[in-house]
């Protein structure tokens, strides 16, 4: 098992991935709404793609 250390409030500071900046509500198109954070992508068309794939997964 890995050991970890406590983190002290200014090593929280310096961790990624903790929070989103900006979320962006998505409207599927067959009554599944959900939300993607725009963090997680390098360019609105990356965003764009990986909302074309879930909108499929989701509503088959």
């Amino acid at each position: 098992m890995k050991n970890l250390k406590k983190l002290s409030k200014n090593d929280l500071k310096k961790v990624n991935g903790g929070s989103c900046s900006q979320w962006y509500s998505v409207d599927s198109g067959c009554g599944r709404d959900y939300y993607m954070c725009g963090d997680n992508y390098s360019s609105p068309r990356q965003m764009h793609q990986a909302m074309m794939e879930l909108n499929e997964i989701k509503c088959g």
